[in-house]
């Protein structure tokens, strides 16, 4: 039988699940959640601070005042800055210490490596898993396709979004 040499190339591709190493991925639902405890967290502290100086905004209000932001109402974007700038600060600390996040110390999930499972560095965490995406998304049209590939991405074997796969990093179980 003669080959075709018009035919398409056949390659069989197959996701690396486990490249030897000692871990186990962490679950889909695991990694949603963690992503979901992190904007509960977010918006919790957004809300909070909001109903705050609202409060102490009302509590100090003068009818005769001129209309437009008080001193409390003003220093809103500020705080929130300021209480969202500590958040991130913990969640750094705690990518450097164990490469993971708040939601994800929370739900006992962590960054690694594919080959060994070991932490993953801050530089590729932070540079190529967090800042090259980030950067991407913001480029019309682009940034909205890659956002969805980004999510579906996990739906592979592998368990990897595309900005794992940009890093070359995995999720898996503490």
């Amino acid at each position: 039988m003669e080959e075709n040499v018009y035919a398409a190339p056949e390659v069989n591709v197959v996701d690396v699940v486990n490249d030897g190493g000692d871990y186990e991925l962490a679950t889909r639902g695991s990694r949603l959640g963690a992503l979901m405890l992190e904007g509960l967290i977010t918006g919790g502290i957004v809300v909070v601070l909001g109903l705050i100086t609202g409060l102490i905004s009302s509590l100090n209000y003068d009818p005769t005042d001129a209309p437009g932001p008080n001193a409390v109402t003003a220093l809103t974007p500020l705080l929130t800055l300021l209480v969202m700038g500590i958040f991130w600060i913990i969640n750094i600390v705690l990518l450097v210490k164990n490469g993971q996040t708040i939601g994800k110390k929370i739900v006992g999930i962590r960054i690694a490596r594919p080959d060994d499972g070991r932490k993953a560095s801050f530089g590729r965490i932070f540079g190529l898993r967090i800042m090259i995406p980030t950067i991407i998304i913001y480029i019309p049209i682009v940034g909205f396709i890659f956002a969805l590939a980004n999510i579906l991405f996990i739906f592979g074997e592998s368990r990897q979004c595309l900005h794992d796969k940009i890093a070359d990093t995995v999720v898996v179980k503490c």
